[in-house]
């Protein structure tokens, strides 16, 4: 049990990884950074 979640919670930051690659791509391309479009969101809200 201990070795598969181990195994997940290294996949989910993995992913988390990716989604924070794409997000800084989708950023960059209009000049911005991600941690921009996140506070961006947050104060939208």
């Amino acid at each position: 049990m201990a070795e598969e979640l181990a195994h997940l919670v290294a996949d989910v930051y993995e992913a988390a990884g990716a989604l924070r690659r794409a997000g800084e791509a989708l950023a960059g391309a209009e000049g911005q950074t991600q941690a921009r479009w996140q506070l961006m969101s947050v104060v939208r809200e």
